[in-house]
């Protein structure tokens, strides 16, 4: 069990970054035709580059071209059978959620610790 807070930390100006999460919702119109829907927040997190740790820990992580790490205190979704995951926009770049931290919850109550890849462009 951590024995340490990070909370407060995680939302200092001096570590925190904004970025936008969407949400991606899909459904069915009149005429039979999916459409998926984002719907953009303004969060502030702390985000850094993918690391060759987290590469050791998550071994599913190894292909990823560019990823990134996000600490933030919204819900962060990664992708089901009912449903698509979230992105993560941030330095103008899109942001798959791929996997979440669950080892993560015990450094601070309420807080998401996600591994992202970099959305690539479909052709």
């Amino acid at each position: 069990m951590a024995l340490i807070d990070v909370s407060e930390l995680i939302i200092d100006p001096d570590f925190a970054d904004a970025f936008i999460q969407i949400k991606r919702s899909a459904a069915i119109d009149d005429k039979g035709r999916m459409t998926l829907t984002e719907t953009p927040s303004n969060r502030t997190g702390v985000i850094q580059g993918i690391n060759d740790d987290v590469l050791k820990r998550f071994p599913e992580a190894a292909d990823f071209i560019e990823g990134i790490t996000v600490w933030c205190q919204s819900q962060l979704e990664v992708e089901s059978p009912s449903g698509y995951c979230d992105v993560v926009v941030w330095n103008g770049q899109r942001y798959l959620v791929k996997i979440i931290d669950q080892n993560f919850m015990n450094f601070g109550a309420g807080w998401t610790s996600a591994i992202c890849s970099k959305e690539v462009p479909s052709v």
